[in-house]
């Protein structure tokens, strides 16, 4: 009797694990046309989930692709449910790597407005920020590989072999930074990290990942909530370069707080 209901229970988990993958409420993996365009958007913009939602339920991205220049540039759109829509450029790929021009591969096309309003997600490519984005990217002029870094292809906006940091390293990195900034200045304040998600490496084993954080703020029986969004660079031994850790300041302009980051930690440089 009690084999058989372990048998049941084991056949019922999973049953629902497949029911919940087929309905979109367990996101496994992006199932699209374009994982090479959706890993240019995932390794590069840190405010992006990797996927829409709308509830309970997971969606893949949206991606179109607009233009392609005589040199195999791709011009394509990308958007989440619920989210922003992005216009971005990929220089070019090959079987397993995709490649792009770090900070300047993107540009928000429209935002959250009032609530729950969303603007059109579609993009006009011949308005300004697109032809602004084009010739950042050079387009129709030849490939210029030195400004290029490059990813491997993804099918979901994580990396399996990323560094495995814990809870308590992502805690010490966050509590490290509001002791010496002016954000934390109540002793009685309490931070922790959401969740983090890896973003990017460089060719020596630097990685960065983004950081959700939530502050929480003690004040005559009352508390406050605070939401942050940080960026930090850890080494091969997964230890934190300190100055990387940034916060990001302005969720719909984030290039400029990734470069920051980027730079502050020797990015794409030999490690000492």
């Amino acid at each position: 009797m009690r084999k058989n209901l372990i048998k049941i229970c084991a056949l019922m988990l999973t049953v629902t694990s497949l029911i919940l993958s087929a309905t979109g409420c367990m996101y496994l993996k992006y199932r699209g046309d374009y994982p090479d365009l959706c890993t240019v958007a995932w390794c590069n913009v840190p405010t992006i989930s990797g996927h829409g939602s709308n509830g309970e339920a997971l969606y893949d991205a949206d991606v179109e692709i607009l233009e392609t220049d005589q040199y195999g540039r791709i011009l394509f759109s990308y958007s989440e449910q619920r989210g922003p829509t992005l216009a971005l450029v990929m220089q070019y790929r090959d079987k397993d790597t995709v490649y792009y021009y770090p900070d300047d591969c993107y540009v928000f096309i429209s935002r959250d407005v009032s609530g729950d309003e969303w603007q059109e997600k579609t993009v006009d490519p011949t308005c300004d920020a697109v032809t602004s984005l084009k010739a950042l990217n050079d387009w129709d002029l030849p490939i210029d590989e030195s400004k290029c870094e490059n990813s491997e292809i993804l099918k979901r906006k994580t990396k399996k072999d990323k560094l495995k940091l814990s809870d308590h390293q992502l805690e010490t990195v966050i509590e490290d930074y509001y002791a010496s900034s002016d954000i934390y200045v109540n002793p009685r304040n309490v931070s922790f990290v959401s969740y983090s998600s890896y973003l990017a490496s460089d060719s020596y084993g630097r990685e960065m990942h983004v950081l959700h954080t939530t502050l929480e703020e003690y004040h005559d029986k009352h508390t406050t909530y605070y939401s942050y969004v940080f960026l930090a660079v850890f080494d091969p031994d997964e230890n934190c370069f300190s100055e990387s850790v940034v916060l990001i300041e302005n969720p719909m302009s984030p290039a400029q707080f990734v470069k920051a980051s980027k730079e502050a930690s020797g990015w794409n440089t030999p490690l000492n």
